[in-house]
């Protein structure tokens, strides 16, 4: 009989190709946009290993590698270009929306992406569309909580995603 550690030691060894499937059993992302007068001010939080295999996906050729403290430093470009293509956010007019990278933190085994986007104030609507590590990982959802002063909305991502509408409240 085949003891569970042989099969496992087996799944580990012959199959490592499918190493960005196996990293963890939940694939969540929670994104944040709080608006401010002229801008709109953007922090995804997703786990690390998420982000350094989706930017390796992207762009293989300009990925670079290295420690997990400086990984977003040495990517930030790729980073930018990545969430531009695949969190938008466009406005009434069907306009995208421009996207910054701001800075990142690490928390644990998790990364905080800061972006901005300009806003501009007759803005009424937005369109969003989070579907970042969606073409990776096709289980993972994205929650995006959209604060305007004391009221916040909540969007959910999965596969496949579609745009969802959001009214931005004047001050």
């Amino acid at each position: 009989m085949v003891s569970i550690f042989t099969l496992f030691y087996f799944h580990l060894i012959a199959i490592p190709k499918f190493e960005f499937v196996l990293d963890h059993a939940l694939y969540l992302s929670s994104t944040e946009l709080k608006f401010k007068e002229k801008e709109i001010l953007i922090t995804v939080k997703v786990f690390s290993d998420d982000l350094r295999d989706a930017i390796k996906n992207h762009d293989p050729a300009s990925y670079q590698s290295g420690e997990l403290a400086h990984f977003v430093d040495a990517n930030s470009k790729l980073i930018e270009d990545y969430f531009r293509l695949y969190l938008t956010l466009k406005n009434e007019k069907d306009n995208t929306l421009t996207l910054h990278y701001m800075g990142s933190s690490i928390e644990g085994d998790a990364h905080f992406i800061q972006l901005s986007a300009p806003l501009k104030e007759q803005e009424i609507a937005l369109s969003v569309t989070a579907s970042f590590f969606i073409e990776l990982f096709p289980t993972q959802m994205n929650i995006v909580v959209v604060k305007q002063g004391d009221q916040s909305t909540y969007l959910k991502f999965t596969y496949p995603t579609a745009p969802q509408q959001v009214v931005i409240l004047q001050n």
